[in-house]
């Protein structure tokens, strides 16, 4: 099986660029949800600071990990910040997706960090705030009512560690089926591009 890689681009902040990757099956041709996910955190997401989702990227087989070609779709207009309260280039929140499926004894689930999140978005102690836990949450389950089964997330083949323990698999796909948005200031180190 193939999968589409959207790499969405986060600019115009201290520590810029900022890529979230997000996985889908390689039939979509709507990246509307997406973009509606970000849309609806602006008040959250710091003023200028932009989010564009792209009309382009790698298709990526499943099992390997190897590009084996590329995707093209209508790109949704870029979404721009308008939260005015300060910020810290490394502070923010996390979704995690969550699936049903079962890998190497473990259920997998993807991360997204949105980082930075304006002050707005913190109490006086650090963590979030309620309002946005559940702004985010909400933003969260529409996506994935929107984009159902074709949402995945993407278990990375691995090679096996010293002597086969633990073995060496193929990567997986499974579809997000709920989201979590855990009340805690995530702090963001460094993106893997």
């Amino acid at each position: 099986m193939t999968i589409q890689r959207v790499r969405v681009l986060m600019q115009n902040w201290p520590g810029a660029p900022g890529y979230i990757n997000l996985y889908e099956t390689s039939a979509v041709v709507d990246h509307t949800p997406i973009r509606t996910f970000f849309n609806a955190l602006v008040a959250l997401i710091p003023t200028g600071l932009t989010i564009t989702v792209p009309g382009s990227g790698d298709i990526i087989n499943e099992g390997t990990g190897a590009i084996v070609g590329a995707w093209t779709v209508a790109a949704p207009a870029v979404v721009t910040g308008t939260s005015v309260a300060s910020y810290a280039g490394g502070a923010g929140a996390v979704v995690d997706w969550l699936t049903s499926g079962v890998v190497a004894g473990r259920r997998p689930m993807g991360r997204t960090f949105l980082v930075p999140l304006g002050s707005n978005a913190m109490d006086g102690a650090g963590s979030l705030l309620s309002g946005t836990i559940s702004t985010i949450q909400t933003a969260a389950n529409a996506m994935i009512a929107a984009m159902g089964p074709t949402f995945l997330v993407w278990s990375r083949p691995f090679a096996g560690g010293p002597g086969g323990v633990p073995p060496a698999r193929l990567g997986t796909v499974n579809p997000v089926t709920s989201a979590r948005v855990p009340d805690l200031a995530a702090v963001l180190r460094s993106r893997r591009t």
